[in-house]
């Protein structure tokens, strides 16, 4: 495996800040098992130092895409034929794909067992588009915001990593806390709060 590659050097004011949230997250429970595997050895989870904004209009946007995303996955996991012959080229050259075709055809060929289905989904986005975070924050950069020069995009879909969407509340609160006074403005507040 490669080696990490060096972190950048740090000011005081820096290495306070990251030895800090390194606590918050030891003391709070934002760990996650480091390896080797079944260890006990534990790690932060990966988190930023402070929140990005992100536009309200944008965060509702994909609030409301979520639904429509979630029947899309429901509707191609329900079409075992379809997602077969839709697979069926890729796993000619993939062999992780072709060993999942295997076990799906098994297990369809066996037929339905239960009649309920429960689908847990995370959706990844970011926002693309030139000078995003001074727009988003409403400060310079062109029209301060008021208009959407920015396009969301999905990034990924995931239908079986869900397991750190928990973890972003506790990234929250870790940034609340560790935010100093005068960080807890405009920006902040208008940042929507996590459950």
């Amino acid at each position: 495996a490669a080696a990490a590659a060096p972190r950048a050097a740090l000011d005081p004011t820096e290495e306070a800040a990251v030895g800090a949230a390194v606590a918050y997250a030891a003391c709070n429970g934002l760990l996650m098992r480091g390896a080797p595997a079944g260890s006990a050895n534990w790690v932060h989870c990966p988190f930023a130092l402070q929140p990005m904004p992100f536009p309200r209009a944008e965060f509702e946007r994909a609030v409301r895409l979520a639904p429509l995303f979630g029947r899309l996955v429901h509707r191609v996991a329900s079409d075992a034929q379809w997602l077969h012959d839709a697979l069926d080229a890729t796993a000619l050259g993939d062999p992780f794909t072709q060993r999942l075709l295997a076990i799906s055809r098994a297990v369809h060929a066996e037929g339905d067992t239960q009649p309920i289905r429960l689908g847990l989904f995370r959706s990844d986005y970011m926002l693309h588009g030139p000078g995003l975070q001074a727009r988003a924050l409403g400060v310079g950069g062109g029209n301060g915001g008021t208009t959407r020069p920015h396009s969301l995009l999905q990034v990924e879909l995931n239908t079986i990593a869900a397991s750190f969407g928990c973890l972003s509340a506790l990234v929250s609160r870790m940034h609340a806390a560790l935010a100093p006074p005068p960080i807890a403005d405009a920006a902040l507040a208008a940042t929507p709060a996590s459950p």
